[in-house]
């Protein structure tokens, strides 16, 4: 295995088409002077040329090839394996293959986590199978097109090369870095789902779905001390639920892009950028450990935003579901870049006149969300922000601080 940097097919200028021309023609002069040695050197360059032309041609032809990557979704940080299977269903051997994966600074390959990867084989006999697995590992967050490659190949001599590209629709989904955080624990006194204020959820106190390990923040009322005692570990009831746990986050991005202007000086701007990029990755790991907490008490998550996502087009609305892989893949998605159709949370009150709980995630609170404070009183509304300012000293009975969600208290910014 090597790392390159990505490049096209190569060809000894030796066997290059003018080349071969002139020795056509330099032939013909020898022939004509009866220049038996110089004959017989071009005679055996052509042939050779003729030969290696031939394999360049027919390296690549009758190759199946396979990859598999057994777990496509990963959090930033972690590795993932790439199952890779190659047969050379021909009578003409395969001296040499290079494959190389699409260049990305989301993935890095190896030892070294280079971006750059190329994995050579040696030698696939005819009609033969070769099988090799190798690891890269997430670097950071995004969504890997693994489905473009890049295979080589040719003669034995490696004077000429032939370079075939393979398509499959395969991405690796690298999901934000997760971080400790404390969620707010569910108030058992209040119902979800029900008219008017009242939030939460409901769950039957004599109905006891399992148990598990105690989580800070848990309810204290759920502890099971028998069964504590018992193991020597701390553990908590987990209740038969009368109303399905659900709630909805909401991902405003307005603020964090980084194209706008800021400073004539180039390199005051691009510690700028890179202040809100690092910026922006924070945001979103709090909000992916705070989807990733609840999913952990079986609570069913839903998931809306007023970004675009890699393609450019409006992320989905999800509703609350058990499954939480497809909101951590609109996360994985997103970027920083404010859609510029209707706002989501607005459609997505009047398409399902929803009263469960909703939290909403910005870097500071606007006079947008003021608007939504009043617009939606019967809701149950959190806000969670980076930046604090006059608003969100005004409704501090509503809005406090994403740090305040962290088991390690961090000052950014």
């Amino acid at each position: 295995m090597s790392s390159k940097e990505n490049r096209l097919e190569e060809t000894s200028i030796i066997f290059q088409p003018f080349i071969v021309g002139i020795l056509g023609l330099s032939l013909l002069v020898a022939i004509w002077f009866k220049m038996f040695m110089l004959i017989g050197i071009i005679s055996f360059i052509l042939i050779l040329a003729l030969f290696i032309y031939t394999w360049n041609k027919l390296s690549l032809k009758n190759i199946s090839i396979s990859w598999d990557v057994p777990t496509n979704r990963i959090f930033y940080g972690e590795h993932f394996d790439v199952n890779i299977a190659i047969k050379n269903d021909k009578w003409l051997p395969l001296v040499w293959l290079e494959w190389e994966f699409q260049p990305s600074d989301l993935v890095g390959w190896g030892e070294k986590n280079n971006l750059h990867h190329i994995v050579r084989l040696l030698w696939i006999p005819s009609y033969q199978k070769s099988e090799w697995s190798f690891r890269g590992k997430a670097l950071h967050r995004g969504v890997y097109p693994i489905g473009k490659i890049t295979v080589r190949s040719g003669d034995g001599f490696r004077f000429s090369e032939t370079v075939k590209m393979f398509h499959q629709q395969q991405n690796i989904y690298i999901y934000p870095q997760l971080i400790p955080v404390l969620v707010p624990p569910f108030q058992l006194s209040k119902q979800w789902e029900v008219q008017g204020k009242r939030g939460g959820v409901l769950e039957d106190p004599l109905m006891i779905n399992r148990i598990r390990d105690y989580e800070p923040g848990d309810d204290f009322k759920k502890f099971n001390w028998w069964a504590s005692a018992r193991s020597g570990k701390m553990l908590t009831n987990v209740y038969q639920p009368i109303i399905s746990k659900q709630l909805m986050i909401y991902v405003d991005v307005s603020g964090f892009n980084a194209e706008q202007f800021f400073s004539e000086d180039e390199e005051k701007q691009r510690e700028y950028e890179e202040k809100q990029k690092a910026l922006f990755e924070w945001f979103l790991s709090v909000i992916a450990s705070f989807v990733v907490a609840y999913h952990k008490q079986d609570v069913r998550i839903g998931y809306l935003s007023n970004g675009e996502n890699v393609l450019g087009k409006n992320q989905l609305v999800i509703t609350p579901q058990q499954e939480v892989r497809n909101v951590l893949d609109q996360m994985a998605e997103l970027t920083d870049k404010v859609a510029t159709t209707n706002e989501p949370l607005d459609e997505y009150v009047v398409m399902n006149n929803s009263r469960m709980p909703l939290y909403v995630f910005s870097k500071q609170l606007t006079d947008v969300h003021v608007e939504w404070i009043e617009k939606y009183k019967q809701m149950d509304i959190t806000f969670y922000y980076i930046e604090r300012n006059d608003f969100s000293d005004t409704f501090m009975h509503v809005a406090q601080q994403m740090n305040d969600l962290l088991q390690n208290k961090v000052v950014n910014g």
